[in-house]
């Protein structure tokens, strides 16, 4: 998520911010170590942090150690961690899909997607920004979804064409062309039914033609 404001209120404490996560440095500002410290915003354990000559790490100190989070630099991607998988950090860019809040990442062939809550309250200029930006997504997948229709129905024509050539005398003649007719239109209706299932608001689970999701378990291990 984007840098949060530092709090001003304390004039004794350093006012260095995470780039990514929602913390402010505790250590007084007199400090003079490149280092900045907080508290992990999920996990609570002691962290630090530095963003000086371009270079940006962040560590956490757990089991006796400081481990290296991989939090990505700014101005790229986001980098809020998930919450509760340390090898997952956010990879939408900043500002895309309204991301203070929300967060995707696809680590290893899996989706994963967690959301944050904003630190202290949402400003008017804040929600005006989110309401804007999930408009814009709404009419994306309106967009989207009128094409995915547009797609079903076109399979559905060309299955139906298929069906048609399969009965043809001539076609009817040569069972294996018939049969390979028959064929493809049996695919593209499944297509079409796995799409339409999906635009319906439910899972894919077809797999005969590549359509839809592998089951858990069956080739690879579930994320």
């Amino acid at each position: 998520m984007p840098e949060i404001t530092p709090d001003l209120k304390d004039e004794s404490r350093c006012i260095s911010v995470h780039w990514s996560l929602p913390v402010q440095c505790v250590l007084p500002n007199t400090h003079r170590e490149n280092w900045h410290e907080a508290g992990h915003p999920h996990t609570g354990n002691r962290m630090r942090y530095r963003r000086s000559m371009g270079v940006f790490v962040t560590e956490e100190l757990h089991d006796g150690a400081w481990h290296d989070l991989t939090i990505p630099a700014p101005g790229a991607v986001c980098g809020e961690p998930h919450p509760s998988r340390s090898s997952v950090n956010c990879q939408m860019g900043h500002g895309e899909n309204g991301n203070r809040w929300n967060h995707f990442a696809t680590v290893d062939g899996c989706r994963h997607s967690w959301n944050t809550p904003p630190p202290g309250k949402a400003t008017p200029e804040q929600l005006a920004s989110d309401v804007a930006t999930l408009r814009a997504r709404v009419a994306e997948l309106e967009a989207i979804t009128a094409n995915a229709e547009k797609l079903v129905h076109g399979w559905l024509r060309t299955s139906a064409e298929h069906i048609s050539i399969s009965h043809l005398d001539a076609v009817r003649d040569t069972p294996l062309i018939a049969g390979m007719q028959e064929g493809r239109a049996n695919q593209y209706s499944d297509c079409a039914n796995e799409l339409r299932d999906v635009l319906d608001g439910e899972d894919p689970d077809g797999t005969e033609f590549g359509v839809g999701i592998v089951p858990a378990g069956a080739g690879d291990a579930p994320c």
